[in-house]
């Protein structure tokens, strides 16, 4: 039965109980709030593969190359330039760019192709004895041999992976991730290489 309230009725007011329940109510939000996650979830695919990706597909463009935006993703750049040179592709992707990250394990990458792989001290004369394809670490920019076109936009004085695919006389051809084919001579080539080569060549 509804109850009538006339003007003459007093105001009524919230007692202790009352004020108790609304101070549960404003705790219990502020903790939902609080235990809420500070992020969203990722979205599909964002890390299904390691930061050491490349923004793109590793595909080798017209050169043979497979283009690295910069020098810190020259490592996974040059790796799949050389799998793509002897026809391979990784398994596993994220296993084979996990061994690229810094600083890169070449001779486990070439392993999971499938490959022979073997570090090599760069000389003179060691791409006689141990005849390329190889990964070489450029410490700075090479004496390039080529077009003006092909000299537009390039980076000076940046340390990069490269691969090394051939050599005739004193010319060596080599793969750069940063700027595509180029040639070198064999001494300027030899006195910019850092540390060793690595090869990588099908088991037999």
């Amino acid at each position: 039965m509804a109850t009538a309230f006339s003007e003459g009725d007093e105001t009524q007011t919230i007692g202790p109980a009352g004020w108790l329940g609304v101070c549960l109510v404003v705790v219990a939000a502020v903790l939902l709030i609080i235990a809420a996650p500070n992020k969203l979830p990722p979205s599909p695919g964002q890390e299904s593969r390691p930061a050491a990706a490349l923004p793109g597909p590793p595909v080798p463009d017209q050169e043979g190359v497979v283009r690295a935006p910069s020098p810190a993703l020259s490592s996974v750049a040059a790796a799949y330039t050389l799998a793509a040179f002897w026809k391979r592709s990784p398994p596993d992707t994220t296993a084979f760019e996990t061994t690229l990250k810094t600083p890169p394990d070449f001779l486990e990458a070439g392993r999971l192709l499938g490959l022979r792989a073997k570090a090599v001290v760069i000389t003179p004369t060691t791409f006689l004895e141990s005849p390329p394809p190889m990964i070489l670490l450029l410490q700075e920019e090479p004496d390039v041999v080529s077009t003006v076109e092909t000299l537009e936009g390039r980076r000076l004085d940046l340390t990069r992976y490269v691969v090394l695919v051939g050599v005739r006389e004193d010319q060596a051809v080599i793969l750069d991730p940063l700027i595509g084919r180029v040639t070198v001579r064999v001494p300027d080539l030899v006195n910019r290489v850092v540390g060793k080569g690595i090869l990588w060549a099908p088991r037999s």
